[in-house]
């Protein structure tokens, strides 16, 4: 919701009431002249809208005139007032049409009353829902606007055959279609993409279009001309950035899985934001700006089911943006009886703010998510969101929907939790199950390892060298068992070298990099590298990884499930692509706890860290103990041998006990 000094124009109070506007050119043909009417949504009154989504930040010189008085509003949306007051655009109109109501929240809402915010929020999906389509303005018609736009306009149209595999669209890929490429980049790159408001803006609505000045496009023909740049390769950054790419895709995959998506089942995998817990959304959408950290969450209303709004209630611009976070979390744990909704401060938390904003996100305690920090985020981001419950869930594709990744470290048993009055504090039983003992090599956060000085784990003897690897595959990949793994490469099997496939170097995080920070790290009385043959040969070329492989490969791959071969090592569903996922977009660390298991950690893990399983959360924990006995949530854990209930097991048998932690 933007923020305009409205200066000192008399609002009329609202309650379940909107205003809507009307404007036209004053008598000198160049000032703008607003009126705003109040209207019920619900009656029959109420006229026929469109409603204006834009990105601003700073005022336009020129003041408009709102119901006689003088009213600032954005630099961006000055433009757009003047496009709908133009002689040309009103002549295109049809004349026997009323005069043409808009809603622009900056305008129809007092963005000064904290009262009226409120209400108008909760109202925001009925009118994106009534408007007759919803304008999204990204500024005037400029050379590059109108490139991008023709662009679109062809790859949607190329899509269709493109589909059927015709390789004589492959010239696009050629240099002459660059500054193509580059306008479209420019486009995906506009700041509105990142306005955490955008996505109530066009996902509920009917309608929507795009427009650069005079100039559009429906957003039907953009939805096509993504899936058009994605079937020819270029969500690997060669023909637009990937932050262009993935902003874009990621916003469509959302309004595809609101439109599109499977009703809400008692077998439901995955579920729409409809019907998903805002922390799912919230987490997809980590890279979105707000003017107010509030809005992380108050933005999602209109797209959450009922069940999920009472986790939100109604916006509250009268708590602290630390109350709302942690609210979220108390009523998630109250709804859902699960603590999953916690392993988001595993990316969500204050050392991912810039350092300037650092000691401000420490004000939020460690277990409650603190959404204010700006994380790119992929489709599955944390493994909570890897699991099939239904109120985490997560935005794969929808032909996906019968195939997950589960984990249940705390068997089913169910959370028991307690909160602090002030909720700086929460109190939980829990099962410890070892200690970090030593840290292998992060690359780039840290290139040295922290040896293991544990008795237990250093006398302990090493397996079979087969078995040490087939451990360590299994824990790189976070064992996840999801349909992409299962199909094209499971992990390294005795059929095929384990030692070739960690020894070849890939983009961005390379094992070969990996194996030297990682090498000397102890595992049961050695190194785990032990074996190893000479790495490959200096020069190697690297394998590009986020090319989709094509229909024949993945075919190949089906048939060959139990030896998939070189699929192995290309393709974003290979092991060598699960394993960059681990390392780099999740930021996970090998680690040996001190009885010799190995684990994938927090990337700003320490030794001493304790590894728990929490009651009522489905993934093990990393907590931080401090000087008084409470401790610090650092990240979510993949403990070897520990995520499917065991150490529930274990407490049934008596060899662990169940205790009261305090998280702080």
């Amino acid at each position: 919701m933007a923020h305009t000094k409205a200066f000192s124009f008399p609002y009329q109070s609202l309650d379940t009431t909107v205003r809507l506007l009307r404007v036209t050119r004053g008598s000198d043909g160049t000032s703008i002249i607003g009126h705003l009417d109040t209207f019920l949504l619900d009656s029959p009154n109420c006229p026929p809208f469109k409603t204006i989504a834009y990105w601003g930040t700073t005022h336009h010189p020129t003041p408009i005139t709102l119901n006689a008085h003088p009213f600032p509003v954005f630099t961006s949306l000055y433009p757009y007032l003047e496009l709908i007051t133009s002689p040309t655009y009103l002549q295109s109109q049809d004349p026997t049409h009323p005069p043409q109501y808009h809603w622009i929240d900056s305008i129809c809402i007092n963005q000064r009353s904290p009262t009226e915010g409120s209400p108008q929020v909760s109202l925001m999906k009925r009118i994106y829902q009534q408007a007759l389509t919803v304008h999204i303005y990204l500024g005037p018609s400029t050379l590059t606007s109108k490139t991008s736009l023709c662009f679109i306009r062809f790859l949607a149209f190329k899509m269709h055959e493109w589909k059927k595999g015709d390789k004589r669209f492959q010239r696009i890929r050629s240099p002459r279609f660059a500054h193509r490429w580059k306008a479209l980049d420019e486009l995906l790159l506009h700041l509105w993409w990142q306005r955490v408001w955008m996505l109530q803006e066009f996902i509920v609505a009917t309608e929507c279009s795009l427009w650069c000045g005079e100039q559009s496009v429906t957003w039907q023909e953009l939805i096509s001309a993504l899936y058009a740049l994605y079937l020819r390769g270029g969500s690997d950054g060669t023909l637009v950035s990937r932050k262009a790419f993935n902003s874009a895709w990621n916003r469509k995959r959302i309004r595809r899985w609101y439109t599109d998506g499977p009703t809400s089942t008692p077998t439901t995998y995955h579920l729409p934001p409809t019907t998903a817990c805002p922390s799912s959304m919230i987490a997809y959408i980590g890279d979105s700006a707000a003017s107010d950290d509030r809005y992380c969450i108050y933005s999602l209303l209109g797209m959450i089911s009922n069940s999920s709004l009472s986790l939100i209630s109604q916006p509250n611009y009268e708590l602290s943006v630390e109350s709302v976070f942690a609210n979220l979390v108390m009523e998630f744990v109250k709804q859902y009886s699960s603590l999953d909704v916690i392993c988001f401060s595993h990316l969500f938390n204050y050392s991912s703010l810039p350092p300037s904003k650092q000691r401000e996100g420490r004000k939020l305690p460690t277990w409650v998510p603190g959404w204010r920090a700006k994380v790119e985020m992929e489709v599955t981001p944390v493994m909570a969101s890897q699991s099939s419950s239904p109120y985490i869930g997560n935005f794969r594709p929808l032909k996906e929907l019968p195939f997950t990744a589960s984990y249940a470290a705390s068997g089913t048993s169910k959370p028991h939790v307690s909160f602090s009055k002030d909720m700086k504090a929460l109190t939980c039983k829990a099962v410890m199950i070892d200690v970090i003992d030593g840290l292998g090599g992060h690359p780039p956060s840290s290139t040295t390892i922290s040896q293991s000085r544990s008795p237990t784990n250093l006398t302990l003897k090493l397996p079979h060298e087969e078995d040490i690897f087939i451990t360590l595959a299994r824990t790189l990949l976070l064992n996840r068992s999801d349909r992409d793994i299962k199909v094209i490469y499971a992990m390294p099997t005795p059929d095929h070298n384990h030692h070739v496939i960690l020894r070849t170097p890939i983009e961005y995080c390379t094992p070969t990099q990996w194996c030297e920070q990682n090498s000397q790290l102890m595992v049961k009385g050695s190194t785990w590298v032990r074996g190893l043959p000479p790495p490959v040969p200096p020069g190697f070329k690297p394998l590009k990884l986020d090319k989709p492989l094509s229909a024949d490969a993945k075919e190949r791959a089906r048939k060959r499930e139990k030896d998939p071969g070189p699929d192995a090592l290309k393709g974003p569903t290979s092991f060598l692509s699960r394993f960059r996922d681990t390392i780099t977009r999740m930021q996970r660390r090998l680690f040996v706890a001190s009885s010799g298991t190995l684990g994938m950690g927090p990337a700003r893990a320490q030794p001493g860290d304790l590894a728990v399983v929490v009651l009522g959360c489905s993934i093990s924990l990393v907590l931080r103990k401090d000087k008084r006995d409470e401790y610090e949530l650092i990240g979510e854990a993949y403990l070897d041998g520990f995520m499917s209930g065991e150490v529930m097991e274990d407490v049934e048998r008596g060899e662990r006990k169940v205790v009261l932690l305090k998280l702080v």
